[in-house]
């Protein structure tokens, strides 16, 4: 999980996604480039990212945004490109946040 918001609001959505039993954090990424690495490196197959903004938005009833971004391993991303005429070994897609497999 990238969480650049640390408020009160912040914590709160974080231990209710924690709580569903379908993420698990594990790592606490310091950047945007460390939280890409861990999921490319597959050591992480999501990431959670709260922007700075985020309460600040949603205080003000403005549209506030989570993203959770998955990564695939790197022989997930050759099966997945192989039927798209793609090739296998590109990089996977940015994240932001993370959750543990």
């Amino acid at each position: 999980m990238l969480a650049a918001d640390q408020s009160q609001i912040t914590r709160t959505i974080l231990s209710a996604l924690s709580n569903t039993g379908y993420m698990r954090f594990t790592h606490r990424p310091k950047s945007e480039a460390e939280a890409n690495e861990l999921l490319q490196s597959g050591e992480v197959q999501f990431v959670v990212t709260i922007p700075s903004d985020f309460t600040r938005r949603l205080v003000r009833g403005e549209r506030a945004q989570v993203l959770i971004d998955a990564g695939c391993h790197r022989s997930d991303r050759r099966r997945q490109s192989a039927g798209r005429g793609g090739a296998g070994d590109q990089p996977g897609a940015g994240a932001r946040h993370r959750s543990g497999r």
